[in-house]
């Protein structure tokens, strides 16, 4: 279980450091500007109507 545990933080530590570097290459995550954001809100779901068990034929 120990081994585990220092594999997991070993790896977890590269994947960090190879994340910052990435991002330091590539520039930060675009975010959305605040008049895309917004513009329309997320769309409600619709559902499919079911009849009854009993209306069913």
């Amino acid at each position: 279980m120990l081994r585990k545990l220092i594999a997991l933080a070993i790896t977890s530590g590269l994947a960090k450091k190879a994340w910052d570097m990435y991002q330091e290459k590539n520039g930060a995550r675009p975010t959305a500007s605040a008049g895309k954001a917004r513009r329309k809100p997320a769309s409600p779901v619709t559902r499919r109507r079911v009849k009854p068990a009993s209306e069913k034929s």
